[in-house]
């Protein structure tokens, strides 16, 4: 099993730095086997034991950067140590402490990138941070330093793109939320469709109903975003719909069941591996479909 071997190799490294406390190739392997358990235990769900393994890897990554600053490896280490903290932080709900690391991180990124520039892995790692910084100031309603930090984030991952061709998939799939970001920051204004729909699926994750309805009913006016079933603007649009407060709130609810129909229709008709969940989500435990299942219809559309 993987943990068992991955303690392993922390318990080995744990006593061969015991036995040689001075001696940095341990050290530095203790903090590997650390780092590599750590990201087991997020993996697995375990929180607390990865905040635990990242700190002390941490740990170990400054003393070692201390006795050779110059050392461009261990910097390294450092980097991605401090950048593990931020994730188990995030993991753990403390936004606070994930971006303080964010943000320790960054510029040792930054730096690194800036000295070897064709070293992808480290242009890509220093994309990472910024958006790792974007993405938690989504979270907290700072959308001016989100979009800058996302915005920069896409120019660094180009530079990562022009060295790695194979990360043109990733560099399509972190583009959007540095969209939704300058709109959400009033920098620009939603211009197609498809902007309309990414615009509206980061409101409803902020619970701005009301707005992300208005957003995905401009949005779903297009034929090809209704069809893309993976893009989810059926769905997420009945979500916001069915919880628009006020005085106009069964008429969007009534909107809510159409597109909720459709997508179940469309689902149906195109079934996949994934298929069942969806449809067993949206019946039962999606808590955004709650208002709509007093509804008839809304049983109706699951027989």
């Amino acid at each position: 099993e993987a943990a068992t071997l991955y303690g392993r190799s922390v318990a080995a490294g744990r006593d061969a730095v015991e036995r040689a406390p001075r001696d940095a190739t341990c050290r530095r392997a203790l903090m590997v086997a650390q780092r590599r358990l750590g990201r087991f235990r997020m993996r697995t769900g375990d929180v607390d034991a990865a905040r635990a393994l990242f700190a002390e890897s941490e740990v170990l990554a400054r003393e070692l950067v201390a006795l050779d600053p110059s050392s461009t490896p261990r910097r390294a280490d450092l980097a991605d140590a401090v950048l593990k903290r931020g994730d188990a932080e995030a993991a753990a709900g403390d936004l606070d402490a994930a971006l303080a690391f964010y943000r320790e991180s960054e510029p040792l990124w930054r730096r690194l990138a800036a000295e070897n520039p064709d070293h992808v892995q480290r242009v890509r790692a220093h994309s990472v941070a910024l958006q790792k910084i974007g993405l938690v100031l989504m979270q907290r309603k700072q959308f001016g330093g989100a979009a800058a930090a996302l915005r920069e984030m896409v120019e660094v991952h180009g530079r990562a793109l022009a060295l790695a061709p194979h990360l043109a998939r990733e560099h399509e799939a972190i583009t959007p939320a540095a969209l939704a970001a300058a709109m959400l920051a009033g920098e620009r204004a939603p211009e197609t469709p498809a902007e309309h729909a990414t615009l509206g699926s980061y409101l409803l994750q902020n619970r701005r109903f009301a707005e992300a309805a208005e957003h995905f009913a401009v949005a779903l006016e297009d034929k090809a975003l209704r069809e893309d079933l993976d893009g989810g603007a059926l769905y997420n649009g009945a979500c916001a719909a069915a919880n628009v407060p006020g005085p106009d709130a069964e008429a969007w609810r009534d909107r809510a069941m159409a597109w909720l129909a459709e997508d179940v229709r469309l689902r149906r008709e195109r079934p996949g591996p994934g298929t069942d969940a969806h449809l067993e989500r949206a019946r039962v435990h999606d808590p955004d479909l709650a208002p709509l299942r007093s509804r008839p219809e809304f049983a109706d559309l699951f027989r």
